[in-house]
């Protein structure tokens, strides 16, 4: 899960803040509700051994989408941010 610099490689700090803004929709509408749309901001950084923690939340629930941002956070400091949208099926 590092790149060449011994960070967290970029593609797996996507999947995470990807999986905890579709969890949060999926919940929020129950129903599933595949990804349409992601754009990721690396700031920092994430080490091996790092505690990451993830925040996230709605910014809009339409009928046919929702969007839901996301930062990824090791010791208080943002090291990424996200913003999502998510197809909104019929449960």
């Amino acid at each position: 899960e590092l790149n060449p610099l011994q960070l967290m490689h970029g593609g797996i700090i996507t999947w995470l803040l990807d999986s905890t803004m579709g969890t949060l929709a999926n919940g929020w509408i129950s129903a599933p509700a595949p990804t349409m749309n992601i754009s990721v901001n690396f700031v920092h950084g994430v080490q091996c051994g790092d505690v990451a923690v993830i925040r996230a939340k709605l910014v809009h629930v339409g009928r046919a989408t929702v969007s839901a941002s996301a930062e990824l956070l090791v010791e208080g400091r943002v090291c990424a941010t996200a913003i999502g949208t998510f197809f909104v099926t019929e449960a």
